[in-house]
């Protein structure tokens, strides 16, 4: 039988331990909104795609939820929130 992940979240810093693996850490950020962030989604909205992805945003006039709910199928769920989260903070 497999045993659940489990996670242990201590100052920035996510510890996930899966099926008896070792621990991998990942550094994390939290929003005010309680939403769980890996760094390296943070680093690539400064990248090249990512404005690519923001250009592509402001000019599509869709309503927020709608433009998530169309990135989601094109790019992960965490980093199409952080998109449609930065086109709303630039309007």
């Amino acid at each position: 039988m497999l045993a659940a992940p489990t996670l242990a979240r201590t100052g920035g810093v996510v510890a996930s331990r899966a099926n008896g693996l070792p621990m991998e850490l990942k550094r994390i950020a939290i929003d005010e909104e309680e939403n769980l962030t890996d760094i390296a989604d943070y680093q690539w909205l400064v990248s090249e795609e990512a404005s690519r992805w923001l250009v592509e945003c402001a000019q599509s006039g869709e309503q927020s939820h709608r433009l998530q709910e169309r990135l989601r199928k094109l790019i992960s769920p965490e980093r199409a929130r952080l998109i449609v989260q930065q086109s709303e903070l630039r309007q």
